[in-house]
């Protein structure tokens, strides 16, 4: 008997140890295949608000849409900025405006278009709304950013951008909690930012260290329309901040994206 218990023992360790190993072939098999489902969905939802982009600079003789509150609240507080970007755009897009969200819940949903799979939104989602993609604010003047209904008293057109196919106009950003790549500051969710608050969810290697991490790719929407997706690296500087030249072949550090309207501005500095 003794014999048995004992053999009956051993099996048992031999199939967790099995189970085990299986499920850890599981992840590696399915985690890249998962990671690849988000980027394809993320990417829909940045091409569908592209469209609203376009659809709302065309109809505006070009100018682009207010930034409004870079961290809005809830209900009439959001809806007073009604030309914000997240109320204005989102809806011309075929989504619904951040003003139009009574039940909080519904806005960290696979069906609302500024929704990011990969993201980590955080736990307490009725504080205020945390933004996984956001407008680019070096695209404004300071004193043009919003006004106190979200209109910018400065208009700002696409035309201005001497380089559009490589402006940024929105990307994805970190999200509280969600860990900065190197050199960058804390996350923040805000609904407009720039360089030091890209966030880089798709990862090109299983590896964290911070040089491997500039592998990881994030999600821009250029001035022109199209969208795509680059290395972290190619987008900030080593220091957290933007390139400066911002895109200069002949310089040793610069970058593949433009933050300002021209492309000669130092972003850090503006």
């Amino acid at each position: 008997m003794r014999n048995s218990r004992a053999f009956t023992l051993i099996e048992l360790l031999v199939v967790v140890v099995i189970i085990a190993l299986l499920a850890a072939m599981v992840i590696l098999v399915v985690g890249p295949f998962q990671r690849k489902a988000q980027m394809v969905q993320a990417t829909a939802n940045m091409k569908q608000l592209a469209t609203g982009f376009l659809n709302y600079t065309g109809s505006h003789d070009g100018e682009l849409p207010p930034l409004g509150e870079a961290q809005p609240q809830w209900g009439p507080a959001a809806e007073e900025m009604k030309e914000a970007w997240y109320n204005s755009v989102t809806v011309l897009a075929g989504g619904r405006s951040l003003s139009s969200f009574q039940v909080h819940d519904e806005f960290y949903n696979k069906n609302n278009l500024l929704f990011i799979p990969s993201a980590k939104y955080p736990k307490d989602k009725n504080a205020k709304p945390y933004f996984a993609v956001s407008m680019n604010e070096k695209l404004y003047p300071k004193a043009a950013k919003s006004g106190p209904t979200g209109d910018a008293p400065v208009s700002v057109r696409r035309q201005s951008m001497l380089l559009d196919s490589k402006t940024v106009v929105f990307f994805e950003s970190g999200l509280p909690g969600e860990k900065p790549l190197p050199g960058q500051h804390a996350y923040f969710g805000k609904a407009s930012g720039w360089a030091p608050d890209i966030a880089a969810r798709y990862n090109a290697t299983e590896s964290t260290s911070a040089t491997d991490r500039g592998n990881d790719k994030t999600l821009i929407l250029f001035g022109d329309g199209h969208v795509d997706s680059l290395p972290a690296k190619a987008v900030i500087a080593p220091g957290g901040g933007a390139y400066f030249p911002q895109v200069d072949p002949t310089a040793a550090s610069a970058g593949s994206v433009v933050w300002t309207l021209d492309p000669d501005t130092n972003p850090n500095g503006n």
